[in-house]
């Protein structure tokens, strides 16, 4: 019988720690963005909103050159693949995707396109009393600003559907296929046997294509501070 603790050591490491970092900043900004709307701090709501900014678009150049795992090449899958795995899913022999799976990377495009709705409005919105405006809210009129506002805060209402639909389906794996994948996000490291273990490897890319791509995204950031 094999050990238990020199299997779980054998284990591949999927997520880097720039992933895991940016993954769990999320996490908390959205509900602390959420609050701060709620609760009239919109001086820091829109300074964290601009923040985030800088963060997706981080995450959107890391999408293309970043460690493989988080690069949307590799679970961005044709729809014929993902139904394959969806069919897959309720298998007896089912073992968990190194990386996101089909389902998964849909879930992951949808929250990432509906956060930049979300924060793509938030810089042209402004409050009812005109007092605390994105930064781009400047360029367009009064009656546009409205209309983009509106959207802004419809918008969230679809980015919580999302989120409640992605927790949901950790839960399914979690009680149907007893594989964890809130784990993953905080080790790095799988807690199953992935589906082919040979291919089973982390590749991250050199230090100055994280420079260049936390460079981006800050960049977009301070621009957009400065507005």
């Amino acid at each position: 019988m094999a050990d238990p603790d020199t299997e779980k050591a054998t284990l591949p490491r999927v997520w880097d720690v720039v992933t895991r970092l940016w993954h769990w900043v999320i996490v908390l900004a959205i509900p602390t963005m959420w609050w701060t709307a709620e609760n009239s701090q919109l001086e820091i709501h829109f300074t964290i909103g601009i923040g985030v900014v800088g963060l997706v678009v981080f995450r959107l150049v890391w999408g293309l050159w970043g460690s493989n795992t988080a690069r949307f090449l590799h679970f961005i899958k044709s729809p014929m693949a993902t139904i394959r795995y969806a069919q897959r899913l309720f298998s007896k022999n089912y073992k968990p995707h190194f990386g996101h799976n089909p389902l998964g990377g849909l879930s992951v495009i949808a929250i990432l396109l509906s956060l930049i709705v979300q924060l793509g409005t938030g810089l042209f919105a402004s409050d009812t009393d005109g007092l605390y405006s994105g930064p781009l809210n400047r360029f367009i009129s009064y009656e546009l600003a409205e209309t983009v506002t509106e959207i802004h805060e419809t918008s969230f209402n679809v980015l919580i559907a999302l989120i409640v639909l992605h927790l949901g389906a950790i839960a399914f794996y979690l009680v149907g296929k007893r594989i964890n994948l809130v784990r993953p996000m905080i080790t790095g490291q799988m807690n199953a046997p992935p589906e082919d273990n040979e291919k089973a490897e982390l590749k991250k890319p050199g230090l100055i294509i994280l420079l260049i791509s936390l460079a981006i995204g800050a960049g977009v950031s301070a621009w957009l501070f400065t507005l």
